[in-house]
């Protein structure tokens, strides 16, 4: 009987040394990583525009124009957070190129001969024997 875990192994072990999807995987992971750098950055941006809010404006660089204003941003910073949550999970997914999540098997390993089979087999065998050995020791018993 072969052991479904190892076969499964096998086959994503062979899945996942594939030359053109590796080097895909690696493309994929840069670009994971170059995106996640530009939301941590307008994630900092936000956050040093919160921190120039009450302090005096020295320079011309990015501000709001009314405190109506802060409620939108703060929305953008909430979605910029998810959005880096997300690409952190898919950095971690990126490590394989089949990702083994979870391993369901829907295949079940049975035995050769069902058991809606086995069993009146079991038991016509068994009567067969009990009338066979009841038929020879009435002979039995009947030669003495």
């Amino acid at each position: 009987m072969v052991n479904t875990t190892a076969l499964v192994d096998r086959i994503l072990e062979k899945m996942n040394n594939d030359s053109y999807f590796n080097k895909r995987k690696e493309i994929e992971k840069v670009n994971t990583l170059n995106k996640r750098n530009e939301l941590a950055k307008s994630i900092d941006l936000i956050n040093g525009m919160f921190q120039r809010l009450g302090e005096e404006q020295k320079t011309s660089d990015l501000s709001l124009n009314s405190y109506n204003q802060v409620g939108d941003v703060l929305e953008i910073k909430e979605d910029l957070i998810r959005q880096v949550n997300a690409t952190d999970v898919q950095l971690i997914e990126q490590d394989k190129i089949i990702y083994d999540a979870s391993r369901i098997m829907n295949i079940k390993v049975t035995s050769l001969i069902p058991n809606i089979i086995l069993f009146p087999f079991l038991f016509l065998v068994l009567f067969l024997n009990y009338g066979y050995l009841k038929s020879k020791f009435n002979r039995l018993k009947t030669s003495f």
